[in-house]
């Protein structure tokens, strides 16, 4: 009645509902028991003892408000560097203002692909875990609509845009991908309408990506063609639509999903590779 909320300070109790976490001595006695049944239920669902805790508490009627802890922050940290980089690590291999010195597009995008196909296999097997059956078709789907909308598309309209633009630019459009998520969200999800506090939230968060890019981004504005700029934004759409895509498809462990549609991006766009002959290319190699 009083539109109160509760907090939720430590959603996997400190550590103890997490993976290959052994109850203690002090623990509560019932510890155990609630692995087995988080255990139970996440071998049913392909996926993690993690996963299930936090699945309880999001869709849980009261609604909390769920702080994760310094972990996940810390891999929060190390995707926004590997994500940030990405752009910078892009404009140099495709030479950006001297395209013709740089590695083509059609080399880019597959070989980035399969670099991070090959990271995610050697993660997913150490883990011990592996892909869905390949009966599973509404699994599978979502992962082919993740490869093509959340890295074939997006990774093949950037790169080539990057060719006349600069990374600055690039990522301040990008950084538009939460509001369309937002509002796509609105109509597709029930329980994620948007309201003032996440509309305040995600234009708050894009201005501050706009003032930290935003003086480079305005001097290549000038420079980009209307071409670019609308790879950039059908870019930010697709990687909206993954998004949307990764929030409604069935649950899957994190780890083998991101395997899955990695892997399929990277066959996906192994065949532009063939499309340049190595004489064609130019590249500096040295620099």
């Amino acid at each position: 009645e009083t539109g109160a909320v509760a907090l939720v300070w430590s959603p996997l109790a400190g550590g103890r509902l997490g993976e290959g976490y052994v109850p203690q001595a002090d623990d509560p006695a019932c510890l155990a028991d609630v692995h087995a049944a988080l255990d139970r239920i996440a071998s049913t669902h392909g996926a993690r003892r993690s996963d299930v805790a936090l699945a309880f508490l999001l869709r849980h009627p009261a609604r909390p408000v769920v702080l994760l802890g310094t972990a996940d922050w810390g891999l929060f940290a190390l995707l926004t560097l590997f994500w940030a980089g990405a752009y910078a690590l892009t404009r140099v291999a495709v030479d950006k203002g001297n395209p013709d010195m740089g590695l083509p597009v059609a080399w880019v995008l597959p070989g980035r692909l399969t670099i991070g196909a090959v990271v995610l296999w050697i993660m997913m097997l150490v883990r011990g875990q592996r892909l869905p059956s390949f009966k599973d078709r509404k699994r599978w789907l979502a992962i082919v609509g993740m490869g093509l909308a959340g890295s074939v598309f997006p990774f093949f309209l950037i790169t080539t845009a990057q060719e006349t633009v600069n990374s600055s630019l690039a990522a301040l459009y990008t950084a538009a991908v939460p509001i369309f998520v937002v509002s796509g969200a609105t109509f597709l999800f029930a329980d994620e309408r948007m309201n003032r506090g996440t509309a305040i939230g995600v234009l708050t968060g894009f201005a501050g990506v706009a003032v930290l890019f935003g003086p480079d981004a305005m001097k290549g504005l000038g420079n980009a063609t209307v071409v670019a700029q609308l790879l950039l934004i059908l870019a930010t759409m697709n990687y909206a639509l993954s998004s949307l895509m990764a929030r409604g498809a069935p649950k899957i462990a994190a780890i083998p999903f991101a395997t899955g549609f990695v892997t399929l991006a990277a066959l996906v766009s192994w065949p532009l590779a063939f499309t340049v002959h190595p004489s064609e290319v130019n590249a500096d190699w040295t620099h």
